[in-house]
């Protein structure tokens, strides 16, 4: 699933600004540690999501990758929410 130059650019930028809002994390308020939870998990699918696409150049393994990619963020929202609650 090979994207545009445009989809990598915002993507850049939502990696970047996702690392930059982990920062507030020495709050403990419920909401803040929700909230940076979601921010990790953005972060971490955007940036696999860019490896994936960066390196892996054959389109099916490509496309297998990142459908894995997104069971396995599904499978860690589980389990964080799992955590919390």
């Amino acid at each position: 699933m090979m994207l545009n130059a445009s989809y990598f650019k915002l993507s850049w930028w939502i990696i970047r600004l996702s690392g930059l809002l982990m920062l507030p994390g020495i709050f403990y308020d419920f909401e803040i540690i929700v909230l940076i939870y979601g921010i990790i998990l953005v972060h971490l699918k955007l940036g696999l999501e860019s490896i994936v696409n960066d390196y892996i150049h054959d389109k099916a393994t490509c496309i297998l990758y990142l459908l894995f990619l997104r069971l396995l963020s599904l499978e860690m929202l589980y389990l964080i929410l799992d955590f919390l609650l």
